[in-house]
């Protein structure tokens, strides 16, 4: 065997050799792999970063996993306790945002209950008042006594005794003209309760002949929406405003006033 042919028989060799070599290597890998189906983060870097080496006489090949990517500094924040820092709030920005409020509430009071004279701390007034009141104009059919009285037993009913309460809230119910009225008199012109009455009813009570109202308690009779009760405080009313002189006995006056009602309800009264 000639020299070339000795040649291409080692070639051979070492070939089938490495062939052999890199199948070997494969297998264990692959029977590594197929040992150990969920691989860590940590051990997968840290087989990705290991080497892989098959030698040979003749032949090295070795494996390197590539380097991770790191981002270059346009890429990268730089956040500094400076631009995360509170911004500081001035008390005086809550003070000039609060303080004109407060004075425009305090001169809407002021307006309205300027003929009042109210104590510097007001109590404060009932829960949802608006809808336990009504308001009287003198339009209807309810004189300004028994506006007063039925304002009188709210305030008993519900226990309100402050006196500065009782004025704003008779003044609330106030509507029309008699609201006018109130508006213009003079400041600090009604002192309590009672000289707020007083002042109420002398310029709104119905002016009536004496003849007249005798008639009307005559015929006084319950409206058909109205409750007994305020039937009682009409009667009383009207029965009140008869001159002495020819006002009947309050015996009489119980014997009329069942009259008012129902020819029922009357027997059953009787």
């Amino acid at each position: 065997m000639d020299t070339f042919d000795k040649l291409e028989a080692l070639t051979s060799t070492l070939i089938r050799h490495i062939d052999e070599a890199y199948l070997q290597k494969s297998i264990e890998l692959a029977a590594l792999a197929a040992a150990t189906p969920e691989i860590s983060t940590e051990s997968s870097k840290n087989v990705n970063a290991a080497s892989f080496t098959t030698t040979s006489p003749i032949i090295s090949t070795t494996v390197h996993s590539p380097k991770p990517f790191i981002p270059e500094p346009p890429f990268q924040q730089n956040i500094s306790s400076s631009s995360i820092s509170p911004t500081a709030i001035s008390s005086s920005s809550s003070s000039t945002t609060t303080l004109p409020l407060s004075q425009a509430r305090t001169s809407a009071m002021a307006d309205r209950y300027v003929p009042l004279v109210l104590p510097a701390q007001l109590h404060a007034m009932p829960k949802h008042y608006q809808s336990k009141i009504f308001m009287f104009d003198a339009t209807g059919q309810y004189t300004a006594q028994q506006r007063v009285n039925k304002m009188t037993d709210y305030f008993e009913l519900h226990e309100i005794d402050e006196s500065d309460v009782q004025m704003r809230l008779f003044s609330q119910t106030l509507a029309g003209d008699v609201k006018k009225w109130f508006k213009g008199l003079p400041a600090n012109h009604i002192v309590d309760l009672v000289a707020f009455h007083r002042l109420f009813i002398d310029r709104w009570e119905r002016k009536k002949n004496p003849l007249q109202i005798l008639s009307e308690y005559e015929n006084i009779r319950r409206a058909p929406n109205e409750s007994i009760q305020d039937y009682c405080t009409r009667f009383n009313s009207i029965y009140n405003a008869i001159p002495a002189n020819i006002k009947p006995t309050p015996d009489l006056a119980l014997i009329k006033f069942p009259d008012g009602f129902d020819t029922d309800m009357s027997y059953q009264l009787r």
